[in-house]
């Protein structure tokens, strides 16, 4: 893979700078979606030749991304040890979004000096684009080795090799024991499938059944609704509870009635707790102190404002179609990473803190979709209120577990516009943000209540 990208790089660079803007005959050929990469080579036009470079970039992106998901995919299943398929079903498409390129444009011959300037600018799209996939193409690459040698640790792990048994035998041929290794593996796993019975199937389908469940359960709780103050921290133990359990210890489905019990306790909160937590309707310095690590040494204050944010964006969202779109962040965190966002341009992650409770992103513009990444440290396992505050629509992830969805509707900041109580975990603590930007202005807040 790595050798065919290698060579795609040179093949691009060599095509583009051998681009000549002249006056070329007419060649006959259909400019189709349909039409191979080879018949593009083969057309006669420098333009057909950098349009085949072009597609053989996506394909090669393509497979690079199918490669990576499968492999993440293969890690998850092994370190979780759950089915693949439910594995890969967690795993999203990372493939980037790509303006379409003007493959008529390309194809057409340069005749008059009037058309050398637009052919030029769309062979620079191209040239972006094409640079764009190979950098991202290696850094994915980077990621699917590091995931192998996880896999090949894991797997590692299952068994005891035993050495100098395998060495002690008379007339030792280590490729043919691995041979016989193989088939016996084979004929095992053929037995264990047979033997396998009916009630252990059902038994795992029940807990795939109820893994889905506690997910739903939360996302319905994460839901902005009429409860203002919900507790979500039991419905996320849960949830981490199933992708946590193995054959071994497996977490016992709840009820009709514990479900809705549950529900119950996450929106009954107490009138007294109700109006402490009001109190940063109106947020003051001295009530709280900008950071993100809580520890039983640190200054003595009643809230943390999330101050530090590596944020990215705008992804486009013309007339809001894109609100409910995810796009590559949701599946994967990769500050290195570089997108085509909004009009074709390349976005980054860039690294910004505020020295307000109020954050907004370094490039805010009308009709876009930003993302925020942070992450936060807690001395210990704890269940704390969070403040959430956006203008507009807006989702938050902690540990990749949905904890608020905000509505559709437009709507104006307010650092207390929905409370959740969290479940965090001893260390560290990864905190994703999206926000949307309808029109005017943007930004968005956090804040985790840490009074005793």
């Amino acid at each position: 893979m790595k050798t065919r990208i290698l060579i795609l790089s040179l093949l691009m660079c060599l095509a583009l700078s051998s681009a000549k803007l002249v006056a070329q005959p007419k060649v006959q050929t259909p400019a189709t979606d349909e039409q191979t990469i080879t018949d593009a080579m083969a057309d006669g036009t420098q333009g057909g030749r950098i349009i085949a470079l072009h597609r053989l970039a996506i394909a090669t992106m393509r497979k690079t991304c199918d490669d990576y998901r499968r492999i993440k995919a293969l890690e998850l299943s092994v370190t979780l040890n759950i089915p693949f398929r439910e594995a890969y079903g967690n795993i999203n498409d990372v493939m980037p979004i790509l303006d379409p390129i003007d493959v008529k444009l390309l194809r057409k011959p340069v005749q008059l000096p009037k058309q050398i300037q637009p052919h030029k600018d769309e062979i620079a799209t191209v040239q972006q684009q094409v640079e764009m996939l190979i950098e991202l193409t290696e850094k994915l690459l980077l990621e699917i080795e590091q995931a192998k040698v996880v896999i090949e640790q894991h797997l590692e792990n299952q068994q005891e090799i035993k050495l100098e048994e395998i060495v002690a035998k008379e007339q030792f041929d280590p490729e043919e024991e691995q041979k016989q290794e193989q088939q016996v593996q084979a004929q095992q796993q053929k037995q264990q499938a047979k033997e396998q019975s009916t009630e252990e199937e059902k038994k795992e389908q029940e807990q795939l059944d109820a893994k889905d469940q506690s997910l739903n359960d939360l996302v319905e709780l994460a839901k902005e609704d009429e409860s203002h103050f919900k507790d979500v921290s039991q419905a996320m133990r849960q949830v981490m509870a199933h992708q946590q359990q193995t054959q071994s210890a497996n977490v016992p489905p709840m009820s009709q009635l514990e479900r809705q019990e549950m529900k119950a306790q996450a929106r009954n909160i107490s009138e007294g707790e109700r109006k402490e937590l009001s109190k940063l309707a109106k947020p003051k310095p001295e009530m709280g102190t900008l950071g993100r690590m809580v520890t039983e040494k640190g200054d003595p204050t009643e809230w943390l404002f999330v101050d530090t944010w590596y944020t990215i964006g705008p992804f486009p969202n013309p007339s809001r179609v894109n609100l409910n779109r995810k796009f590559p962040p949701e599946s994967v965190v990769d500050l290195d990473a570089v997108y085509i966002g909004k009009e074709g341009r390349q976005i980054r992650w860039q690294f910004q803190q505020s020295r307000d409770l109020r954050v907004v992103p370094i490039d805010a513009e009308p009709y876009g979709i930003w993302y925020a990444y942070s992450e936060l440290y807690f001395e210990k396992d704890m269940d704390l209120w969070i403040s959430i505050g956006s203008d507009d629509k807006a989702n938050i992830w902690v540990n990749n577990l949905p904890v608020w969805i905000s509505g559709d509707t437009l709507k104006v900041w307010r650092p207390n516009e929905g409370y959740r109580k969290v479940a965090f975990k001893a260390g560290r603590n990864r905190i994703l943000y999206r926000v949307e930007n309808g029109w005017h202005s943007m930004m968005f807040s956090m804040a985790i209540r840490v009074a005793k």
